[in-house]
């Protein structure tokens, strides 16, 4: 059977089970994902000249929601299934290694 552990949490280690505004934050990324999908290659086709406008502050301001996305991930506890065991990794050490080996 398939049974769940719990590890003790290290210091600024963020639980996606106990943190209620990281699904916020997942719909703020999916949102700015959305608007780099559509936007960026709208502008490359059709903008001639870069001009700083709403649209350019705004494109920074995507830019500043996946940087620190980024960011959260190096402390962001994750699950690791060993046998039938589901176990949370919060060691922080293991969540760096983890995500700059896998996604990063």
């Amino acid at each position: 059977a398939y049974r769940k552990t719990m590890v003790r949490r290290g210091r600024w280690i963020l639980d996606p089970r106990t943190t209620p505004a990281l699904s916020q934050w997942d719909f703020c990324v999916l949102m700015a994902l959305a608007w780099t999908c559509v936007a960026v290659p709208f502008q490359i086709a059709f903008t001639v000249e870069s001009q700083i406008d709403v649209v350019f502050v705004f494109d920074r301001v995507i830019d500043l929601i996946f940087l620190t996305d980024m960011f959260l991930q190096f402390f962001l506890a994750f699950e690791r299934t060993e046998g039938d065991a589901a176990i949370w990794v919060t060691n922080h050490k293991e969540i760096v290694r983890q995500y700059v080996s896998g996604w990063f």
